[in-house]
């Protein structure tokens, strides 16, 4: 959660104050962003799931528009067609096991709705309905998702580019559309950041309450409130 918010700091700085803000900054707006959330997030559970509902829908919105840079930078002829062609996928990859298995890591990583499904299990009304059609769609959507991220990068940057930087959507925008693309897919990124986090929290005080409720925790943390049953 915290390096999600961390990116969202990162990515607020440079739109709003250009590349070369202060680290603190963007820090601190991180920061910030994990406590408005929480905020939210004690409001009631429908607040915040009605945030998140929203920004999951910007997010599919944010990659159809990353597929179109990608297509807009392979159509002007400035693609890198290079990444396609090579004989052998590992071409010029590195040897070492280790690195494969780091490299899952980072893949897995991106998959953490997974792992917390089933934390509001209690507060759904019809679990056995949800969850099923949940999980087959957020698994499928997300592969597909990143997949075809991955192969919009590809189209646009050499694999050294997409190494050294750290704001790639926002450079994946430039390319395509200029500053107009710039902008547009920051804010995206920032979107996306949000909804992260903001599930993150939702998810993650469940496994607290549940702790409680076994005892041991507190008893006034398994608390639910009433009115907080969704969909």
């Amino acid at each position: 959660m915290s390096v999600v918010a961390a990116v969202f700091g990162e990515y607020f700085a440079n739109l709003a104050w250009g590349h070369d803000t202060n680290v603190w900054l963007a820090k601190g707006i991180a920061a910030l962003l994990i406590v408005i959330l929480g905020i939210f997030n004690i409001i009631g559970v429908k607040v915040i799931t009605k945030l998140l509902s929203v920004a999951t829908v910007l997010k599919l919105g944010v990659v159809g528009f990353l597929i179109s840079c990608g297509l807009t930078v392979l159509f002007k002829g400035q693609g890198v067609i290079s990444n396609f062609q090579t004989q052998f996928s590992f071409e010029g990859s590195s040897t070492n096991p280790a690195d494969y298995g780091l490299s899952f890591y980072y893949c897995l990583i991106h998959f953490p709705g997974m792992d917390s499904l089933n934390y509001m299990t209690e507060e759904l009304k019809t679990p056995n309905k949800t969850m099923p059609i949940a999980g087959l769609v957020g698994v499928l959507g997300v592969s597909l998702s990143y997949f075809l991220c991955n192969v919009a990068y590809l189209m646009m940057f050499t694999l050294h580019q997409i190494v050294d930087t750290n704001t790639i959507a926002m450079d994946s925008g430039f390319a395509a559309f200029g500053r107009v693309g710039e902008i547009i897919m920051s804010v995206g990124l920032l979107v996306s950041c949000l909804g992260c986090v903001g599930g993150a929290i939702c998810c993650i005080s469940r496994s607290l309450q549940c702790t409680a409720d076994s005892g041991v925790f507190p008893a006034f943390m398994e608390e639910l409130i009433n009115d907080s049953k969704l969909q």
